[in-house]
C-alpha cells in the first residue's frame, strides 16, 4: 500500500492565521491542497492521510472530505508524521501542504524509482532561485544519489531545493519527532550510508510560508513572472 501524508497541523502564525494549504490557486486546482490531494492520487497513493490541528481541523471541514483526518497536537511536522503512518503501508509519500512546485509528474517518477531502486527514499529537486538561499532545504546531489542535506543555511552553497519525499519502512527509523521536518531524516540516513535517490525537474519550487512567497507565486501563475 501507498500512504499519501499531509503534515497540516500548524497555527499558519506567519500568515496572519490563514490556513496555508487552503491558499488559492488559478486553473482547476482552485487551492493549495486540492493540487497536493491531485499529485499524491496521481502518484498512486491507495490511502491520503492529512493531520491537522484543532485550529485548523475546524477551518479545513469542507475541504478535507474523503481524506482520512487526523486531529493532532504535535509541535514539529516529524511528530505528525510518525501519528500519522499507517502500519499496513510499504511506500509512503509527504508533499509539503504550503507547497507549490512545476512538473508534479516527478512525485510518480520517485514513487517508481523507489520500487526498481534499492534506495529507501527519493526526493524531487528544483534548481534554487537566489532568494531561496538560507530559507529551505538545499541538496548536493552525487551521481545518482544525494550526498547532503542542509536546512536554511544562509551559507550553504548546494544548487538545489528539495520539495517532496517517497520512502519505504526502512526510513521510519530515522524519522526522529523533535526534528523540524523529514528532510532531517533524509540527511541522518544518507550519513549512516543509506542510499536516496532523487528526480530533478524543470521550472520553478515555491514555499508559501509567507505572504511575500506567495505573493511570488501568484505573480508567476497569473502574470509569468519568474521569481528571482
Amino acid at each position: 500500500m501507498i500512504q499519501g501524508i499531509i503534515a497540516a497541523a500548524g497555527q499558519a502564525s506567519r500568515i496572519n492565521g490563514i490556513p496555508k494549504f487552503l491558499l488559492p490557486l488559478t486553473g482547476s486546482d482552485n487551492y493549495l491542497l486540492n493540487r497536493t490531494i491531485n499529485i499524491l492520487n496521481d502518484s498512486g497513493a491507495d490511502l491520503i492521510s492529512i493531520g491537522l490541528s484543532d485550529y485548523t481541523y475546524n477551518i479545513s471541514k469542507p475541504f478535507i472530505d474523503g481524506l482520512n483526518a487526523q486531529q493532532v497536537k504535535t509541535k514539529t511536522m516529524n511528530e505528525t508524521i510518525l501519528k500519522l503512518i499507517n502500519k499496513d503501508a510499504e511506500i509512503f509519500v509527504c508533499v509539503m501542504p504550503d507547497t507549490y512546485f512545476d512538473n508534479p509528474d516527478g512525485v510518480s517518477k520517485s514513487v517508481e524509482m523507489l520500487k526498481k531502486s534499492s534506495a529507501i527514499a527519493s526526493i524531487n529537486l528544483w534548481k534554487a532561485r537566489p532568494s531561496q538561499i538560507g530559507s529551505v532545504g538545499q541538496v548536493e546531489i552525487d551521481s545518482d544519489l544525494v550526498k547532503t542535506v542542509k536546512d536554511k543555511d544562509s551559507s550553504c552553497v548546494f544548487p538545489y531545493v528539495w520539495g517532496t519525499v517517497a520512502w519505504k519502512i526502512e526510513l521510519n527509523e530515522y524519522i526522529f519527532p523533535e526534528d523540524p521536518h523529514i528532510g532531517y531524516a533524509v540527511q541522518k540516513a544518507v550519513e549512516d550510508g543509506k542510499q536516496v535517490n532523487y528526480v530533478l525537474n524543470d521550472g520553478s519550487y515555491f514555499d508559501c510560508g509567507t505572504v511575500e512567497q506567495y505573493w511570488k507565486l501568484v505573480n508567476y501563475l497569473t502574470k509569468g513572472i519568474k521569481a528571482e
